[in-house]
């Protein structure tokens, strides 16, 4: 397998909050504190870093964070549709065995997320063309579940919590809460613009429901417990203010120390 990627999809559409990726956080934009996130975890990988947008604004701050850019204007439902778009686009000397795919709103994204899922796809004896990964053990409302099998590959993703509860039952391993980070090999990006959405996606908005319903497998990390700390993904002003608010705490203690 040649050296994975790390591919940003970046639109500048956001129905929760306006032109996210764009808003400044210390005098740069989101989407240049994930490029530098991701830039971080690429260096002992030797990966590229890529932002597919379809926004001039969004290239521009990417081009000066230091990742490389594809522009791709096309409508596409998804991320996972963007990235396709763009891995068509490159010339086939140019197009990446591994794509990691790592959303525009994850500026704390922990470089280590990044590596678990490299290490899986590289170790993967049975060439899955698609991994994802979880938090394991949390079932949290409003965010997207999921279970696996005993061999980590992943039953069924919900925007409810999963498993359920019989009366008396209890939730003990092969669950967790859904990362929204993918690693997909280049084979799957060739043909995923074939593979038509389904019932389950169309209902769940969950892109990842597509590759199940044609059957495909997909490997679910379990990340290692307290990975997820101060790991922030911006959907709503809410999710901004946190973030700052942690940057501040950060920043103090970092005085602090130096003091």
């Amino acid at each position: 397998m040649t050296d994975p990627a790390i591919w940003i999809p970046a639109r500048r559409s956001s129905t929760r909050l306006k032109d996210k990726l764009l808003l400044e956080l210390r005098g740069q934009p989101l989407i240049a504190w994930t490029v530098q996130a991701a830039l971080t975890a690429a260096r002992p990988l030797r990966a590229e870093v890529r932002v597919i947008t379809d926004c001039e604004e969004i290239a521009a701050a990417a081009d000066r964070a230091g990742a490389a850019v594809t522009r791709v204007d096309a409508p596409v439902p998804s991320g996972t549709d963007r990235l396709a778009l763009a891995w068509a686009s490159l010339p086939a000397a140019q197009r990446p065995g591994l794509v990691i795919n790592v959303q525009g709103d994850e500026p704390r994204i922990p470089p280590a997320a990044i590596h678990a899922l490299a290490r899986a796809a590289a170790a993967d004896p049975d060439r899955l063309a698609l991994w994802t990964a979880m938090i394991p053990g949390e079932a949290t409302p409003g965010a997207v579940s999921v279970v696996t099998d005993r061999q980590g590959r992943a039953l069924y993703f919900s925007r409810a919590a999963i498993p359920g509860l019989h009366p008396g039952g209890a939730r003990t391993s092969g669950f967790g809460r859904h990362v929204g980070l993918y690693a997909y090999r280049g084979d799957l990006l060739a043909r995923w613009r074939e593979l038509e959405p389904g019932p389950l996606e169309r209902a769940e908005g969950l892109e990842q429901l597509r590759a199940l319903e044609h059957g495909l497998s997909i490997g679910v990390v379990a990340l290692e417990p307290g990975i997820g700390e101060g790991w922030i993904a911006v959907d709503t002003a809410a999710d901004m203010d946190r973030l700052r608010q942690l940057l501040d705490r950060t920043s103090s203690q970092g005085a602090h120390r130096e003091l």
